[in-house]
């Protein structure tokens, strides 16, 4: 068995220019970006190369994600954010339309309408937030929470890692605290074929990503 992990800094999105548009404020880890007006992703990746060297293959057998508080949203009471976290056996393109217009919030990485196979993503979990009256306005509650994923094994040289982030385009700032995704994987070598099939499985979906 083995831990695996990527790290993101704390960040802070402040309202700037135009109604409704903001840009990085103070970004701990620099691995933010903007992909919309008021949508946000952080992008890195786990190096599995000393593995694949050794022609092992990873089988995920449990997977979290680990922040040090809830986000806070300046602003009035009501207002959401939303913070989709997730770890993929191939790179995702975050320019696509599907990341800036939000159609990730409803179909997710390896559902329908996304650009991912359901292999691609072996785990993702969209959490929402809210502010309330009872907590004042900055102080968010989580309002819901999603996992899902194929947990597949993978012999990719790398697991890419993300977290996007979206919110009412109304406040007057967010900020996110530092997160960790942790994996616990068991690394085995498999038989020459099934290793080599597996290869080409992987090679197939990272050169040709199937649009269900």
């Amino acid at each position: 068995m083995k831990q695996l992990k990527q790290e993101f800094g704390s960040v802070a999105f402040n309202q700037s220019g135009p109604s409704g548009n903001y840009e990085i404020g103070s970004d701990v880890g620099g691995d933010y970006q903007k992909l919309g007006p008021s949508v946000f992703a952080a992008s890195d990746y786990i190096d599995l190369a000393g593995l694949s060297m050794d022609s092992e293959t990873i089988f995920p057998q449990a997977i979290t994600v680990q922040m040090t508080s809830q986000p806070f949203i300046n602003g009035a009471v009501g207002k959401q954010l939303a913070i989709l976290d997730l770890i993929t056996s191939i790179p995702i393109d975050l320019t696509s339309a599907y990341w800036a217009t939000g159609i990730w919030l409803t179909d997710g990485p390896g559902f329908s309408l996304s650009e991912s196979n359901f292999e691609h993503v072996l785990y993702a979990r969209n959490n929402t937030y809210s502010t309330s009256v009872d907590l004042a306005a900055s102080w968010t509650m989580l309002a819901s929470t999603h996992q899902f994923g194929s947990m597949s094994p993978t012999a990719s040289d790398r697991l890419y890692c993300y977290r996007i982030v979206t919110f009412d385009n109304d406040v007057n700032a967010i900020t996110l605290p530092s997160a960790r995704h942790l994996l616990v994987v068991d690394v085995k070598a498999e038989p020459e074929f099934e290793y080599l099939m597996r290869l080409k499985r992987s090679y197939d979906l990272q050169n040709e990503p199937d649009v269900d």
